[in-house]
């Protein structure tokens, strides 16, 4: 990570800019409230008031175990950093503008539909191509034009906000510049071009991006070594193109954006090439599909042991079910679903268990019942055998119950995002000190920090300790 940081692409800050950027944030948004009335920015305006709620992104590395050497994949953690609310409030307005173009997939799902019947002639080849790097090279200044355009060419956006194109670029801008920075072994760095992994921002613009990127190679290409089939999603590109045009489609494609935009090249391999979670084979038949694993894969999952609801257990196996059933031509489908169940029966689920799971017809992801969707809801920590009966009681009162994770091993033990002095919340202070009155603060995630909400105190015991608001009588 630190050969990362020490690239072209960072530049080491010598301070914190937080602070700032939430003053500077606040005043924009203040304007926009005035101007727009739109509830949102308003509430976000408010919440930016107050210091103490707000802590830097974070980088840290994730390993990609699949690619030679494990390089890290930078991730700048967003959490509670002063644009993380605004990032989501502007995806979910910016979303609808992608997904657009007729060579987008969804999912593997709709990959393999769109696929399955097309012919594909006796000298065509599959191939895929790849982004490097994508994140941290798409141009943001072009990016933000595209985006400009689409909002002003979309007729249902007054239905999602009442922010113009205008309103919504300039805090996008913000977010994606003036506070694309982060912390790393104590210093702070800003990235000086594209935009950071981990932000709800990225990935929508890099959608954005990529589908301006796609219209302009349609547009320029020659026909000669044009794909015969192209279908993309995000930085991955699959082509079924004329034998020996490949390499000259390649090299057109980092022609477009020279040392920006760069692009690696995957040819079929026996006749086989991976594209999402799905391998196409070409046969005497035309193309088959089946799923596809990585070989880095440990056919590991969650143990049925494990401290888990069972309906994830279920959720878990279910999915890999229905992921045989979208992607499997029918002569593949029967040993994909017999590796399932070997796999999970290693993993100790009960034969019964896995029997039931097969016993089903394929599920609509994301089909709740319309007459559950606005009931009050729980969420409460998972305790096996209580957490059941709380459900059924959910049941017959009418309202739906959400478990979230206990404490485990990894949640312990990890330490690759560290905790920054002054800002670690769900701690106890012993007895520290406010004023003359003495006080023990059991901590909750809510509350403010000691370091910028007390200014009249001896110095308590633990100095990065967080106390809830205080009554009037209580401050001092």
């Amino acid at each position: 990570m630190t050969e990362i940081v020490n690239t072209n692409n960072y530049t080491p800050l010598s301070n914190d800019p937080t602070e700032a950027s939430r003053k500077n944030l606040r005043s924009l948004l203040l304007t926009y409230a005035t101007e727009t009335k739109e509830p949102e920015i308003i509430r976000l305006a408010k919440h930016l008031r107050f210091a103490s709620n707000y802590r830097p992104p974070e980088l840290y590395g994730l390993p990609k175990l699949h690619k030679p050497g494990v390089p890290f994949r930078p991730i700048v953690s967003t959490m509670n950093s002063t644009t993380s609310e605004l990032s989501r409030y502007l995806k979910k307005i910016i979303k609808p503008l992608t997904g657009k173009e007729q060579s987008f997939v969804k999912n593997s799902k709709t990959f393999v539909n769109e696929i399955r019947h097309y012919h594909v002639e006796t000298d065509g080849i599959l191939v895929s191509y790849d982004v490097k790097e994508l994140f941290p090279s798409i141009p943001i200044s072009d990016t933000l034009d595209t985006l400009y355009n689409l909002l002003n060419a979309d007729t249902n956006l007054l239905s999602r906000t009442k922010l113009n194109p205008f309103h919504i670029i300039k805090p996008v801008s913000f977010c994606m510049q003036e506070c694309n920075y982060f912390l790393f072994d104590n210093k702070f760095y800003k990235q000086s071009n594209g935009v950071p992994m981990g932000s709800p921002l990225s990935p929508i613009l890099v959608e954005i991006f990529m589908e301006s990127f796609v219209r302009q190679m349609f547009e320029e290409v020659d026909r000669q070594i044009a794909p015969r089939l192209l279908k993309t999603y995000v930085d991955d590109i699959f082509v079924i193109i004329k034998n020996g045009k490949e390499e000259q489609f390649v090299h057109f494609l980092n022609s477009i954006r020279p040392n920006q935009i760069v692009f690696t090249m995957e040819k079929e391999e026996n006749k086989t090439l991976p594209f999402l979670d799905a391998l196409i084979i070409l046969t005497n038949q035309g193309h088959k599909t089946r799923v596809y694993r990585k070989p880095t894969r440990t056919d590991r999952y969650l143990d049925f042991s494990s401290h888990h609801p069972r309906s994830v257990m279920r959720g878990i196996l279910s999915g890999m079910i229905d992921r045989a059933i979208n992607l499997c031509n029918p002569e593949y489908l029967q040993p994909e679903l017999n590796y399932i169940r070997k796999i999970f029966y290693k993993n100790n689920y009960p034969r019964s268990f896995i029997g039931r799971a097969f016993q089903y017809k394929p599920r609509n992801r994301g089909s709740a019942k319309p007459n559950t969707l606005h009931n009050p809801y729980l969420v409460i920590p998972y305790v096996a055998g209580f957490s059941e009966k709380i459900i059924r009681l959910g049941r017959q009162l009418g309202f739906r119950v959400f478990f979230k994770s206990s404490p485990n091993l990894r949640s312990i033990l990890r330490k690759d995002k560290n905790i920054i002095v002054d800002t670690q919340s769900n701690v106890l202070a012993q007895e520290s000190i406010l004023g003359k009155k003495a006080k023990r603060w059991n901590i909750g995630s809510k509350n403010t920090w000691i370091s910028s909400q007390v200014t009249r105190t001896q110095k308590p015991f633990l100095t990065m300790a967080a106390i809830p608001s205080l009554k009037k009588e209580d401050r001092y």
